[in-house]
């Protein structure tokens, strides 16, 4: 079935592309519309969020995550800080 016909338009008939041109439109503009009043309130609660956050529980949280992927990745045979202090003096150098 074709898309047109499941918005209830036939797009065979010349009329009905504008018709379909002007309800997107119009629900395009009212999407915008919609998104615009939400969007302080929105703010609102993602800072409301953020100011009632608990750093401490935010990492009881994660732990178990972050134990997961630790213990799923191959040890490392350098912690990369060497690699970082060659770096540091090919700077020094130039």
């Amino acid at each position: 079935m074709k898309a047109e016909r499941l918005i209830g338009l036939d797009f065979s008939k010349r009329e009905s592309y504008p018709e379909y041109m002007e309800s997107t439109a119009f629900a395009l503009k009212t999407r915008i519309a919609q998104w615009a009043s939400a969007a302080p309130i929105l703010q609102e609660v993602r800072d409301a969020d953020i100011r009632s956050a608990s750093t401490a529980t935010a990492m009881k949280n994660l732990q178990g995550a972050i134990n997961r992927t630790v213990s799923t990745m191959p040890e490392r045979k350098i912690s990369g800080l060497v690699e970082q202090q060659r770096w540091f003096q090919k700077i020094r150098m130039a």
